[in-house]
C-alpha cells in the first residue's frame, strides 16, 4: 500500500484486510507457517498494545455497538505476524523493487491529483480523494521519503525517475498545504545518511547535502505561490491571537490542547474512549465563542491520552519507536536491509510531525499505510524467502500489487476529519 492507492481511496484498506483474511485461509491450510524472528516479535507486541490500550478504554469506557465497531477497526494491527509470513512467498529484494516502483508511480500520481485539483478544479489546498489536505499530505511526505531513499540507492535511470518522484511528491505535499508536513521535505534527505552511514565519505555527504538544498530549492519555487498562500493565513492566524480570537486554525488548536490537558489530569487512566474525542470536545466547548467538533486533538501525545489514558500514550510511542529501534540492529544486513530501516525512519518521521499538529493514527487509510509499510520495512531487514520449493510463482506479483496501492488518505467520513 506504498504507491497508488488514490484511485479507489478507502478502498485499500479494503483490499488489506482482504489479504489479511486471505492469508489466514492459506495459513489454516498449512500453505505456509506464521512466523517471524524476535525482532519482529518486538514490533507486533507494540502494535499488539495500541490494539490492547484501546480496547481497554472502550470497555471501560463506552461498550456500544459504536465502541465495538472501532474495536473491530484496529484488528489489522494484531495481523503484524500473519502478513510477515506472507510475505515470504517473495524474495526481499524483489519486493523492495517493487515498492521502489510504487513510491515513483504514486507520486506521479499524486502529484496529477494535486495540479488537476487546484489548477482546474481552483481548490485551494489539494486534497486528493479525501476530501481533507492531512492524510493526503502525509502519504505524500511518505513517498517523497521513499523516493529520495531509492535515488541515493539507484543508478542511471531509476537514480533520475527517483529523482522526479521526490520532486512529485515534494509538489504534491506543498499543494497540500500542510504546514506541519514541511520539516519533513527539508530533512528526510538526511534519512539516508543515517540508514546507509558507514557509506558516506564527507565529500560525498558534501555533495549530497547541495544537491538536498537543490531539490528543496526547486520544490519551492515551483509550489511558491501555495508556499506564500500558507504562510500568509498563519501571519493572520498569529493576528487573530494577538487580538485574543480564536476563532482561527491555530487558535482552534491552542483551545484543544488547553482543553486536552484537563482532560488528561480528569481521567489519565483510561481517557474517554477511541470514540469519544469530538462529543468530549463539542461538551467542553458548547458554551463558548468557538465550537470545536473535530474528531481527534489535532496533537497526537494528547489525543492518544484522551482517547485512552496513559497506556495509549505508551503504545502509540510505541508504535513509533520500536521498528526504528530494533531496525537499526537489522541496519548492516545488507543493502535492500538498509533501505528497510530507511523506510522505518520514513514513515515514524512523517507520522510524528503530522500528528504533532494534526493526525497520524485513528484513521483507515493512514493506518493502514503505517501497519502495511513497516511490516514491509521489517521484511527488508529481517526476513528470510521460503525454500524455492515452499515460494509460490506468483508470490511477487502479490507482493507487487499490495505494494502499489497508497497515495492519498481516503474516505474521510468515518471519522469526520
Amino acid at each position: 500500500m506504498i504507491g497508488g492507492g488514490g484511485a479507489i481511496g478507502s478502498g485499500i484498506t479494503v483490499l488489506f484486510i482482504c489479504g489479511i483474511v486471505w492469508g489466514l485461509f492459506l495459513a489454516a491450510r498449512r500453505q505456509f507457517e506464521v512466523r517471524a524472528p524476535s525482532p519482529v516479535l518486538w514490533i507486533a507486541g507494540a502494535f499488539a498494545l495500541h490494539f490492547l490500550a484501546e480496547f481497554i478504554s472502550m470497555v471501560v469506557n463506552e461498550p456500544t455497538p459504536r465502541g465495538v465497531i472501532g474495536s473491530v477497526e484496529n484488528l489489522p494491527f494484531l495481523a503484524v505476524v500473519l502478513v510477515f509470513s506472507r510475505l515470504a512467498f517473495s524474495p526481499r529484494e524483489a519486493i523492495e523493487d517493487w515498492v521502489e516502483i510504487g513510491a515513483v508511480a504514486g507520486a506521479f500520481a499524486a502529484a496529477i491529483f494535486a495540479v488537476c485539483q487546484v489548477v482546474f478544479l481552483d481548490v485551494t489546498r489539494a486534497t486528493g480523494l479525501a476530501g481533507n489536505p492531512g492524510p493526503f499530505a502525509v502519504v505524500c511526505a511518505v513517498l517523497y521519503g521513499l523516493c529520495i531513499m531509492s535515488a541515493v540507492r539507484r543508478r542511471e535511470r531509476r537514480r533520475i525517475l527517483a529523482i522526479f518522484g521526490a520532486l512529485a511528491a515534494a509538489a504534491a505535499l506543498m499543494l497540500s498545504g500542510m504546514r506541519t508536513l514541511w520539516p519533513v521535505i527539508l530533512l528526510a534527505p538526511f534519512i539516508p545518511v543515517v540508514a546507509m552511514g558507514s557509506r558516506w565519505s564527507t565529500r560525498r555527504l558534501a555533495s549530497y547535502t547541495a544537491a538536498s538544498l537543490a531539490l528543496v530549492a526547486i520544490v519551492g519555487a515551483l509550489t511558491f505561490s501555495a508556499l506564500e498562500d500558507r504562510v500568509g493565513a498563519l501571519e493572520s492566524d498569529l493576528a487573530l491571537l494577538e487580538r485574543g480570537d480564536l476563532d482561527s486554525s491555530l487558535g482552534q488548536r491552542l483551545l484543544m490542547w488547553q482543553i486536552g490537558v484537563d482532560l488528561v489530569q480528569e481521567r489519565p487512566i483510561f481517557g474517554y474512549g477511541p470514540k469519544s474525542v469530538s462529543a468530549t470536545l463539542a461538551a467542553h466547548t458548547a458554551n463558548s465563542d468557538v465550537t470545536i467538533q473535530y474528531s481527534h486533538m489535532h496533537n497526537f501525545l494528547l489525543n492518544a491520552q484522551v482517547r485512552s489514558g496513559i497506556l495509549g500514550l505508551i503504545a502509540v510511542l510505541g508504535l513509533l519507536l520500536v521498528p526504528a529501534a530494533v531496525g537499526w540492529h537489522g541496519r548492516n544486513r545488507d543493502g535492500t536491509a538498509q533501505f528497510g530501516f530507511g523506510m522505518m525512519l520514513v514513515l515514524a518521521f512523517a507520522y510524528v510531525c503530522s500528528g504533532m499538529l494534526n493526525v497520524n493514527f485513528g484513521h483507515d487509510i493512514l493506518d493502514t499505510l503505517y501497519i502495511y509499510g513497516t511490516i514491509v520495512a521489517s521484511y527488508l531487514v529481517f526476513g528470510e524467502p521460503m525454500a524455492a520449493g515452499e515460494a509460490r510463482d506468483d508470490g511477487a506479483r502479490e507482493a507487487a500489487i499490495l505494494a502499489g496501492m497508497t497515495v492519498q488518505a481516503g474516505d474521510e467520513r468515518r471519522h469526520g476529519i
